[in-house]
C-alpha cells in the first residue's frame, strides 16, 4: 500500500469513530445532540481531507484556536 493510500485509510478510519460517536450520541434518552453535531462535523472534515489526501492536495494540518477567536471579536 502507498504512503497515500494508508494516510487516506488513516483519515477514513478517524471519520467513521467520529460518526459512530456522534451516532451513539443520538441514540442517548433524550439525544446528545450537541456532542453529536460536533462529532458529525468533525466526521465530514477527515472525509474532506481523505479526500485531499487522495487527489494530491496539500492541507494545513493545524488548529489555531486563537487565530480563529480573534477573528470573532
Amino acid at each position: 500500500m502507498s504512503p497515500e493510500a494508508s494516510e487516506v485509510r488513516r483519515w477514513l478510519e478517524k471519520a467513521d469513530h467520529d460518526r459512530r460517536i456522534a451516532a451513539l450520541a443520538i441514540e442517548q434518552t433524550p439525544p446528545i445532540t450537541d456532542v453529536a453535531a460536533f462529532h458529525a462535523q468533525q466526521a465530514v472534515e477527515k472525509l474532506l481531507k481523505a479526500y485531499l489526501v487522495y487527489k494530491y492536495q496539500e492541507f494545513e494540518k493545524i488548529h489555531e484556536v486563537l487565530a480563529k477567536a480573534t477573528r470573532m471579536f
